[in-house]
């Protein structure tokens, strides 16, 4: 059978794909790498710009050496670099953004709060925002929970969401995981399983973190995993509770 190549000219052949193609290329590499690609020409950048998936871990560019988590240029190199990956991404659609932080001062959260913002507010699919502070609790605002198109919701750890606001709504969440997140005791059975309608699978876990058991009450949730590994005194407090009729797995 004869095969022929395909004449690119002087171009090479992968920059002969759709833009579409492309653009799921980069989504499946690591962010670092897709938006490196956005310097070699304007049409790198608009190609960047199709990119649906992005990941970004402070604490790849924290590691491995002594020392780095408190040079202030390294923390600072990594607030730049997602910034200007945004501002590239403008305001296309997003289905998965994933944010790994280690947060060592209160002003980093300033930077925080944005970057989950965007993603929010471009119809992000699937959410992972995992958080490590020096000290203290982390409080997220109320509009990372009222979100039309979000599926996929994961949170920790040792984030606090004070009372929650009662129009709370998900309505297109199916999964979501709570690691060591702190809200008011009756918010979980009261406001936030009764905004997820056709949450599926709930996963709450406290580990090395105290908190109060919960009553979990979701007539939608059929995959049910809760784990707390801190020590409570036995009380009328202390007792947990599930009514989840349409449960298969806990």
């Amino acid at each position: 059978m004869d095969t022929k190549k395909l004449d690119t000219g002087s171009e090479d052949a992968i920059s002969w794909l759709p833009h579409e193609v492309l653009g799921d290329i980069l989504s499946r590499v690591p962010t670092k790498l897709a938006a490196s690609t956005s310097v070699l020409s304007k049409k790198w950048r608009d190609m960047f710009a199709l990119v649906h998936n992005l990941d970004f871990d402070n604490f790849v560019f924290l590691q491995p050496e002594d020392g780095k988590r408190e040079r202030d240029e390294i923390r600072e190199c990594f607030r730049n670099f997602v910034d200007r990956t945004l501002a590239l991404q403008c305001a296309s659609p997003l289905k998965k953004f994933s944010l790994k932080y280690h947060i060592g001062d209160d002003s980093e959260m300033d930077h925080m709060y944005p970057w989950i913002r965007n993603a929010v507010e471009r119809g992000v699919v699937e959410l992972d925002v995992s958080i490590e502070p020096t000290y203290g609790d982390i409080l997220l605002p109320h509009e990372f929970f009222m979100s039309n198109t979000l599926v996929k919701l994961t949170l920790g750890t040792r984030i606090s969401f004070g009372k929650f606001p009662p129009d709370l709504s998900l309505p297109a969440l199916k999964s979501l995981f709570l690691d060591s997140v702190v809200f008011e005791y009756e918010d979980l059975c009261h406001v936030l399983l009764p905004g997820c309608p056709v949450l599926e699978d709930l996963v709450v876990r406290h580990k090395y973190f105290e908190a109060l058991p919960y009553c979990i009450s979701s007539r939608s949730i059929k995959k049910l995993s809760v784990h707390y590994d801190c020590e409570l005194e036995i009380g009328p407090y202390s007792i947990m509770s599930f009514d989840a009729p349409s449960l298969v797995s806990l």
